[in-house]
């Protein structure tokens, strides 16, 4: 293909080709303003381009298959139980409701959960939303609200982990396996009636089932 330098800067030479394109190309030996110049495409170049980009892009698809069905652990379910990053999770704290629920929107209707108060003039109040419940915690000396626990009880399907509510034990024990077989960083599985609990350092994980053996609901609480 052949061009006209019209600049050259350093170890660089702008080019103008034949086909109106301008390129910027390394500079030939003794290149200068105003030369016509050749230049041969690297037929090998191209092909690596042409070859080794859909191959980046289905290897990253491949990688990206992968991370969605390698399951997922406790831990990460509890740093964040919901695909939808905006919705509040347990240890979030606000400076007082209204920055609460300028984060989360307004709640359906509030509840009186049954959770205990550690300080004079502190509070606990419950929020039912479309999805979940949450049961938060004002503590009068520093005006702050905390998130105690969140309540997943809907079929809907807005959990990181690929199980929903009514499925089988089986499905979850499936994904948590690798935990049920032994401790990990002090993580501890217990059963307990229809309850299945996963306690770590500053998070318990419960999961809810029926008589048979279906998921009825899970909460996500702050380790007192």
């Amino acid at each position: 293909m052949r061009g006209v330098v019209v600049k050259v800067e350093g170890g660089s030479a702008v080019v103008m080709f034949n086909n109106g394109k301008i390129s910027k190309i390394p500079a030939p030996a003794g290149c200068k303003r105003g030369a016509v110049i050749n230049i041969s495409l690297n037929k090998k170049l191209i092909l690596i381009h042409a070859v080794g980009i859909p191959l980046l892009l289905i290897l990253c698809g491949l990688f990206g298959f992968f991370m969605l069905n390698r399951g997922i652990s406790p831990e990460e379910f509890c740093r964040r139980p919901f695909a939808d990053k905006t919705i509040v999770i347990p240890g979030n704290i606000y400076a007082g409701y209204d920055a609460l629920f300028a984060h989360i929107g307004e709640p359906l209707r509030e509840f009186s959960p049954h959770h205990p108060v550690k300080n004079e003039g502190d509070l606990v109040r419950g929020f039912n939303y479309p999805y979940y419940n949450i049961i938060t915690y004002y503590e009068h000396n520093g005006g702050t609200v905390a998130v105690a626990r969140i309540i997943l009880n809907s079929k809907s399907p807005l959990f990181t982990g690929k199980f929903s509510i009514g499925d089988d034990r089986a499905v979850i024990e499936k994904y948590f396996n690798s935990y049920m077989k032994e401790n990990k960083s002090g993580a501890v599985f217990s059963y307990k009636n229809n309850a299945m609990q996963f306690i770590m350092e500053n998070a318990v994980l419960t999961f809810r089932f029926n008589g048979k053996n279906k998921l009825t609901g899970v909460v996500i609480g702050r380790r007192e």
